[in-house]
């Protein structure tokens, strides 16, 4: 099977972003952010940085976590109040 081309694999990425940032039900929008982390190689692109950063701000519970957690993979500095708030919010859910 061959391995996917850089057009599909951006039509894939840009598929996953509309879902991520669409109003449609929470899971549809976990899973894409999920399948779009395994995909995205380091470092995110300013418009990926963005759209977690409005997800962490705007979002609850799972998605909240996932977004905080993808952009922990960036081990950016510049949010480490981000992951630090990330870290109490899981320690305090148990």
């Amino acid at each position: 099977m061959p391995a996917t081309g850089p057009m599909t694999k951006n039509k894939i990425i840009h598929a996953f972003q509309q879902e991520i940032t669409s109003n449609g039900y929470w899971r549809y929008r976990q899973y894409a952010l999920v399948s779009l982390r395994k995909i995205l190689t380091l470092p995110y692109d300013d418009y990926t940085t963005t759209m977690l950063l409005n997800l962490i701000i705007s979002e609850k519970s799972w998605l909240k976590a996932s977004a905080i957690n993808m952009l922990g993979n960036t081990k950016n500095e510049t949010y480490v109040d981000i992951y630090q708030k990330g870290a109490l919010m899981i320690t305090a859910i148990g």
